[in-house]
């Protein structure tokens, strides 16, 4: 049974639900979908789970400690506590132990933005609602944690919401639940049991609580997708970052392709040598899917802003080109598009160091289930998208080529302010599209007449722009002609000639150091806002 056919199930199970204007899925079918689709379709993963009784169970060494899996079975504690919504859903918890320094995301446009925090013991004193500030201790004996539900209830019970106190038996370890007053307060006739906004975004309170381990300190973005959120794991004793998906159907559905692009990639890269960000959980909490990851620093559009946006040296750029290269290379070798490639996606590992990764699979797809057309951040869509030609891996290396000049030049190629502008710069630098390129266009009539002739359009500046009237080396004003020829194969018109991240590999300008650049930039200094 495909998904979609999956997620009308769910859909037409949760009638109750939508009465009470709770989501478009219970907990139950919602988890169901997680662990059909998700779990299930990692390249070369075993089943998961034997059967819904087990405990615990060690899959295969990732990172150091192992990777596991929990099955938790749920109590049933009242129809009222499942029927509003309690994390029964939450059957199996994918755990990922690692230790990283810290990532904050800033997007222009829709996206997630982000903040540096410092993700050492020191830090601990600078969050304002610590368990021992957020729950009261006995007088004479100090309560050491994880608690059981039984003992919150007895110890702590002033401190949970009503609804709490039914949801609480669901867990059966307790690492963290708040203060009483940094709480939401359910409402039976609010969306989602009052704990959701009209978008369907989770309402986040500092000091509150996620899954009785997270505690929230700060949100570090929100994004069409839904939030991004600094949290301290009470279990691990570490800072993560926890993104907290939309409750609404087609994020759901859109989460578990995510999961399982994530996994696929955790699960095939055990030393971390790829250059991808790595997952350490997820679960549902509250109709919401919750994913967890370890924190990096900030990511290359706040290091060009750091710089003045006047770009970066050259020796940088190709040490970021190596490792990004690595990362598209693992990825197309799993069948994967990444499909939002840009500089706000790709993330220092350290603020103080020129690492990097490649962050937030929220619009990737695996090669073979390509489900969405209208893909890719604007100014780094590739030209078969906007022109609705199948697109491949090779959607990357466009955007990859994009970056490379961006970085370079501290400015985006091709800003455009529509998808028609789009096209048009883009045919203002490369020229035409070939014909057979063009001749598999879904969109032809929208962007050309019936001699060929691209529609020429005004933007909001009264500005008119026609193809071959740019120059793409004195765009880039570098001297270093390997940087541009390498820049130059990226931008491609058709994909299937396009540079491949193994072709880049051994261009020369990645296999010889090239002409050094007398920019300086500043890894260590936070950009000002």
């Amino acid at each position: 049974m495909d998904i979609k056919t999956k997620l009308q199930m769910n859909q037409s199970a949760s009638k109750t639900y939508k009465k009470e204007n709770i989501g478009l899925a219970s907990p139950k079918t919602a988890i169901s979908l997680l662990k059909k689709n998700l779990v299930s379709s990692s390249r070369g993963t075993k089943n998961l789970e034997k059967s819904a009784h087990s405990s615990e169970k060690t899959l295969r060494p990732l990172d150091n400690p192992s990777f596991k899996l929990k099955a938790k079975n749920p109590q049933n504690t009242s129809k009222a506590s499942l029927k509003l919504g309690s994390p029964s859903s939450i059957q199996s918890l994918i755990k990922v132990y690692s230790s990283r320094t810290e990532l904050k995301k800033n997007v222009r446009g829709a996206g997630v933005q982000s903040a540096t925090h410092n993700n050492s013991a020191a830090s601990l004193s600078h969050l304002n609602f610590s368990l021992k500030n957020s729950v009261i201790l006995s007088p004479k004996q100090e309560t050491v944690f994880p608690i059981t539900p039984k003992v919150a209830l007895t110890q702590f019970l002033s401190e949970l919401s009503e609804y709490e106190k039914g949801e609480i038996l669901e867990y059966p370890d307790i690492y963290y639940f708040g203060r009483g007053n940094c709480k939401i307060q359910p409402n039976p006739l609010g969306r989602n049991r009052g704990y959701d906004d009209d978008r369907a975004d989770y309402y986040l309170i500092k000091g509150d609580h996620i899954a009785y381990r997270y505690e929230i300190v700060s949100l570090l973005g929100k994004g069409s997708f839904g939030q991004v959120c600094l949290c301290y794991d009470w279990k691990r004793h570490e800072q993560t970052a926890l993104k907290i998906i939309r409750n609404k159907k087609k994020f759901h559905q859109q989460a578990t392709v995510e999961i399982r692009v994530l996994k696929t990639l955790l699960e095939n890269d055990i030393e971390d040598k790829n250059n991808i960000v790595r997952i350490r959980n997820y679960f549902i909490f509250r109709n919401h899917i919750c994913m967890t990851f370890e924190l990096l620093g900030f990511n290359l559009y706040e290091l060009l802003k750091n710089n003045k946006y006047e770009g970066l040296s050259l020796t940088l750029i190709r040490k970021f080109a190596i490792q990004l290269l690595v990362a598209l290379k693992y990825i197309k070798d799993e069948n994967i598009v990444h499909c939002d490639l840009k500089p706000e996606n790709i993330l220092l590992r350290s603020n103080d160091k020129a690492f990097i990764k490649v962050i937030d699979f929220g619009s990737s797809c695996f090669l073979n289930e390509r489900v969405y057309t209208y893909i890719q951040s604007r100014f780094y869509r590739a030209p078969e998208i906007i022109l609705g030609i199948p697109y491949t891996m090779a959607i990357d290396m466009w955007s990859f080529g994009c970056i490379m000049f961006e970085l370079y030049t501290g400015q985006p190629l091709f800003p455009g302010e529509s998808e028609h502008e789009q096209l048009i710069l883009i045919m203002e630098v490369c020229g035409v599209p070939p014909a057979n390129v063009l001749e598999q266009s879904t969109k032809f009539d929208m962007f050309f007449s019936e001699n060929n002739e691209p529609k020429i359009i005004q933007n909001k500046h009264g500005v008119m722009r026609y193809p071959g009237t740019k120059n793409l080396e004195q765009l880039l004003n570098c001297s270093n002609e390997q940087f541009f020829d390498f820049i130059k194969k990226c931008l491609d018109f058709d994909p299937e000639t396009r540079i491949t991240p193994v072709e880049a590999m051994e261009h020369p300008w990645i296999i010889d150091s090239g002409q050094k650049s007398k920019k300086k930039i500043h890894l260590n200094r936070r950009p000002k806002n």
